[in-house]
């Protein structure tokens, strides 16, 4: 069911993407050039872009990036994610706001909200260990 929702959602986007004049568009790409045939789980990169306005933003964005580093997001899930935090991170602008939260049976604060020009390494500290995969960390 999640599966027949995405490509119903990712195929009206890529109508309203092609459409003429469209203020976006839409880019899809696979992990992989070959997929096997039958049941299997796939990465696709979405990209949605919004032409460029006239008017400049002057609103602050408040980005909370929450990661899940449970066992079912263990290697590749958890890389692709943490790589598109960085992608988002990259976007914001000194006077955005940025957070951090890690959840797997627990929720860690590991970045509370504050500026980007206040956060010592945003994008660095996503990647950190401490967002890595619950499985490989120590329990008390």
């Amino acid at each position: 069911m999640k599966t027949l929702l995405s490509l119903l959602t990712a195929s009206a986007l890529a109508v309203l993407a092609t459409a003429e004049g469209s203020p976006i568009s839409l880019s899809v790409k696979p992990e992989r050039d070959l997929l096997l045939a039958g049941p299997r789980d796939a990465i696709i990169q979405i990209e949605l872009r919004a032409r460029d306005s006239d008017r400049k933003r002057t609103t602050p964005i408040n980005l909370a990036v929450v990661l899940d580093r449970s066992g079912s997001m263990a290697g590749a899930k958890l890389e692709k994610a943490k790589q598109a935090a960085g992608v988002a991170l990259d976007q914001l602008g000194e006077k955005d706001f940025f957070s951090l939260v890690v959840y797997d049976d627990e929720v860690e604060v590991l970045i509370p909200p504050r500026k980007v020009r206040d956060t010592p390494a945003p994008k660095a500290r996503c990647c950190k260990k401490k967002t890595a995969n619950s499985a490989a960390r120590p329990r008390n």
